[in-house]
């Protein structure tokens, strides 16, 4: 399974936070100095060490949040999408240059303090020198104050969005609450589904995956997102249904005629249209849930708005469902 490219990124400390951690481990460098060295010989060779550890602490650290953190051309436009819910783009961009950028910096700075350190034939000179040169570096790491905290936020945010392969079969499930949604893929999976906060809502993503005639799909239902009209969303919500647009290669919409879910078929029908507005280029398979309660006047009418005879399943027990698998793998493209 592809692992989803924010899960990679590793935990971004603030700029003070980094600062005293790279000084603090910089102070245990020991370098070999000669017994009967000279205190000036001695604290050169101390204040070099440590000014290289600092060097070298710092920019293995920023080399590592940047290694870590993907870079935004490279993301499959999900992903993208997700991300410009969070964050200008050219502000996460600019961040993640600037940790190189600061990298060189603080190279070009510990060698050219190294040079004054090695030319100096004063103690309290070279002591000074050492203590300009820390204030320099911490200087840059501060100026990396607010592009860290944002890398940590979008860490934050998008770490536990659930794996999704995009060069595999995606099945979305849509409909009102209660209608079955989360049945028919606890009923399809092959392992229980992957329950995971979703961004930007209060609600979840719930992926599972199966493989049909060696063909792996994964089935996604989106509680919270795909259960509800689009006129009563924000503009949050609406952002992250239109990510889900470059998820989807078939919606299964799951119609509970039998009105147990506490909502209406006018209810149902509308929501309907306003996810095949929303998901025009997407195909929509309609399947009927619960049809061992449904009357068969509601069926009826069912079957009269949509103009064709729909697949009729019962989720609890699995009933009909590999039709649906079946159904949907076709509108795919997959014989």
């Amino acid at each position: 399974m592809v692992q989803q490219p924010f899960s990679q990124m590793v935990n971004i400390p603030t700029a003070e936070e980094l600062i005293g951690l790279a000084f603090s481990r910089s102070q245990r460098a020991s370098p070999s100095i000669p017994l009967r060295a000279s205190l000036l010989t001695r604290t050169k060779r101390i204040s070099e060490a440590r000014l290289r550890a600092l060097c070298d602490i710092l920019c293995a650290k920023l080399n590592r949040f940047y290694n870590s953190t993907p870079k935004f051309d490279s993301l499959h436009p999900f992903y993208k999408a997700l991300l410009e819910l969070l964050v200008k783009i050219e502000d996460y961009e600019r961040a993640r240059r600037r940790l190189l950028t600061s990298q060189r910096i603080i190279r070009k700075l510990t060698r050219d303090y190294v040079r004054r350190i090695r030319l100096s034939n004063d103690v309290d000179e070279v002591r000074n020198i050492r203590r300009e040169a820390y204030g320099r570096i911490a200087s840059v790491i501060k100026r990396l104050r607010k592009h860290l905290k944002l890398l940590e936020y979008v860490r934050n945010e998008l770490r536990n969005v659930p794996s999704i392969d995009p060069n595999e079969l995606i099945f979305v499930v849509a409909g009102y609450p209660n209608v079955g949604k989360s049945t028919f893929v606890d009923r399809v999976s092959s392992a229980k589904p992957k329950i995971a906060e979703y961004p930007f809502t209060t609600t979840e993503i719930n992926v599972g995956h199966f493989t049909w005639n060696n063909v792996r799909v994964q089935v996604i239902d989106t509680p919270g997102l795909l259960d509800r009209p689009l006129s009563e969303r924000n503009k949050i919500e609406r952002l992250a249904i239109s990510a889900i647009r470059y998820l989807a290669n078939v919606i299964i919409f799951i119609i509970d005629p039998s009105e147990s879910s506490g909502y209406t078929l006018d209810e149902q029908f509308s929501l309907f249209n306003d996810i095949r507005s929303e998901f025009s280029e997407t195909p929509i398979l309609v399947v009927l849930n619960k049809i061992d309660i449904s009357p068969k006047e509601n069926v009826d009418r069912c079957e009269r708005f949509f103009g064709v005879s729909l697949l009729k399943i019962i989720a609890k027990d699995g009933i009909g469902t590999d039709m649906v698998i079946e159904e949907a793998l076709k509108m795919a493209g997959i014989d």
